[in-house]
């Protein structure tokens, strides 16, 4: 449904064609990247709003209860704090770039080591660990929202993390860093079984 709580349909009354709704979409996705001041050059911005566009359509529809209406908003579906394929996107990309300096870094620890004091890391550690679960639930209710769920509580428990733990140059460094690296590692899994395709810059 619209808005307007009314069926979604173009201004002449027909059903809105797909291609126009990713059309849409992706010029909407273009004018909110460059209006970030994106690091990305023209060429790069097509093709991340490109890919950005078709993920939130996807996650717009599978987010949702299969078995219930739902109404349909650009503004939502588009949202980067909300629920939403882009927020999940903007997070992998920020994990992806904050990865990319310390590539080639060995994050090997002593089980002495291997234990989080700040109660956002642990929040991390658990959310990682429902992936399973997740994955499970997905299979057994074929409600693919369950993953979407997922996807999107783990974003949220990284996102905190990252605003009151430092990772880089903190003692705690390399903990921080497996958990980033496992954070990331399955929020690809998610984003692959629900068919996104994931964005490394933004």
């Amino acid at each position: 449904m619209g808005e307007d709580g009314k069926r979604f349909r173009t201004r002449s009354g027909g059903t809105v064609p797909l291609r126009s709704l990713l059309r849409e979409a992706q010029s909407r996705c273009f004018e909110s990247l460059r209006a970030r001041n994106s690091a990305l050059d023209n060429k790069e911005l097509m093709e991340a709003s490109h890919i950005m566009a078709i993920a939130a359509v996807k996650y717009a529809d599978l987010h949702n209860n299969r078995l219930t209406n739902y109404v349909f908003s650009y503004d939502r579906m588009l949202d980067m704090k909300g629920n939403t394929a882009v927020y999940l996107l903007y997070t992998h990309a920020r994990i992806s770039t904050l990865l990319s300096r310390v590539e080639d870094q060995d994050l090997m620890l002593p089980n002495s080591e291997k234990f989080f004091k700040n109660e956002k890391e642990r929040a991390l550690a658990v959310a990682i660990l429902k992936l399973p679960d997740a994955m499970h639930a997905v299979v057994q209710d074929l409600l693919p929202s369950r993953l979407c769920d997922y996807a999107y509580t783990l974003c949220v428990a990284y996102n905190e993390f990252y605003s009151v733990c430092k990772v880089i140059g903190s003692p705690e460094e390399k903990s921080r860093l497996m958990l980033c690296r496992a954070t990331v590692f399955s929020l690809r899994r998610a984003l692959f079984v629900l068919g996104i395709t994931p964005l490394y810059r933004l």
